[in-house]
């Protein structure tokens, strides 16, 4: 679903690479459907009969992230009564999923580089050397190899992850594809709930002009706001603004929505941008992390992990 012409070309590239068993990197912002195409790589490969497995490299805390890659023996530690199985076995025959790798901590680079180079695991506790054998797709927002020119991403792995590297481009960037995933949009939540399904052309303009941001899941979660705001079956651009009012706004893009509770454009970098945003949006809503993360169209693992990486506390 989408009219733009790079977006078209990546998925021709990802049709191209599905079948092979190369290692994907996915670059792209949060919100813009890393995930989809790590499970279009997966489904339309040779793997697709074998298990996808996941796991958001940023979610976890340093001390569980090796418990879960590799499992763990019986009587490993203490209220290990049963051993259990890691991701990366659970993975065997199909693919695994490393979301935001960026965020793996260097003693956990190193321990996954060593089985993607002998193929084996060895579960906490134990000796015994198991076989694993699976695709290894990683995505991430964040820039690697500036990351391993300050030392915080090893080259090596980056080279194993980044056999082809497919670069996801953010909703700004393809304003034409706003029109189609609206459409698709109010038709779900139509035959959902019967709510608005129609939109008003310059709500319509207002959302291609928006600089999303929160990109797919951001606008997804507009339209939703919009739809249950309007009075009748028609989506209109007042409709539209007040949903916006909930969401983040990228300055530098020509007639895009004002950033909620007015004040001067936010200046800086997109990180920089990014935090004051979510501080803002958090002392809001009283640091309630769900619906602060609902507001920006972003999950509440990822807002977790923007306040742990920026550093963000509470007044």
């Amino acid at each position: 679903m989408t009219r733009d012409a790079g977006m078209r070309a990546l998925l021709r590239m990802v049709a191209r690479v599905a079948p092979t068993d190369a290692s994907v990197l996915v670059r792209g912002e949060s919100g813009t459907g890393k995930e989809l195409i790590a499970r279009a790589l997966h489904t339309h490969g040779r793997r697709a009969r074998g298990p996808l497995v996941a796991i958001d490299c940023g979610a976890l805390p340093e001390t569980l992230v090796q418990h879960e890659l590799f499992g763990h023996e019986a009587g490993a530690f203490t209220g290990a009564g049963e051993a259990k199985a890691g991701l990366l076995e659970r993975a065997h025959g199909g693919t695994l999923f490393l979301d935001e790798v960026g965020e793996m901590p260097p003693s956990m680079q190193a321990a996954l580089l060593r089985v993607v180079q002998e193929g084996e695991v060895r579960r906490l506790g134990g000796d015994r050397p198991r076989p694993v054998d699976v695709r290894l797709v990683a995505a991430t927002h964040r820039d690697l190899r500036a990351m391993v020119e300050r030392g915080e991403f090893r080259q090596d792995l980056l080279f194993r992850l980044a056999v082809v590297e497919l670069r996801l481009p953010p909703l700004r960037e393809r304003p034409g594809d706003v029109g189609l995933l609206v459409e698709h949009l109010l038709a779900r939540l139509g035959a959902q709930d019967r709510r608005a399904r129609a939109l008003e052309d310059d709500a319509l303009a207002r959302l291609e002009e928006h600089g999303w941001p929160g990109n797919v899941r951001e606008l997804e979660n507009v339209v939703s706001s919009a739809a249950l705001l309007a009075a009748g079956p028609t989506i209109t651009l007042a409709d539209v603004d007040r949903a916006l009012g909930q969401s983040l706004t990228l300055p530098g893009r020509a007639g895009a929505a004002p950033a909620a509770g007015g004040g001067a454009a936010l200046e800086g970098s997109i990180e920089e941008i990014e935090r004051r945003a979510i501080a803002e949006r958090l002392e809001r809503f009283g640091w309630n992390q769900v619906q602060t993360a609902r507001s920006l169209g972003m999950d509440r693992n990822t807002l977790h992990r923007k306040i742990v990486r920026y550093g963000i506390i509470r007044r």
